[in-house]
């Protein structure tokens, strides 16, 4: 999917324009002119998460503004509560 967006952005159409509609010779004119599109491949894959990771920071979904950060509570491992399981 990464690698159609790029497409559809270079040259200017959407993403379902390029299946089925959009001529072939296009796409590979396209990859004989950037040869370097795994690179911008995983830029724009960086990029992305980068900005998710930002987004989802950013909204607080993280916080908890009721507690202060060292009284938040923990959550319980898989499996419960890791103490008296050690040494049984």
């Amino acid at each position: 999917m990464a690698l159609a967006q790029l497409i559809a952005v270079d040259l200017g159409v959407s993403v379902a324009g390029l299946h089925g509609r959009f001529p072939r010779w296009r796409i590979e004119a396209w990859f004989r002119l950037h040869p370097d599109w795994p690179a911008r491949i995983e830029a724009q894959m960086t990029g992305q998460w980068r900005r998710s990771k930002r987004r989802s920071r950013a909204s607080g979904a993280l916080r908890r503004p009721d507690l202060p950060p060292d009284l938040r509570p923990m959550p319980d491992p898989v499996g419960g509560a890791v103490q008296g399981t050690l040494f049984d």
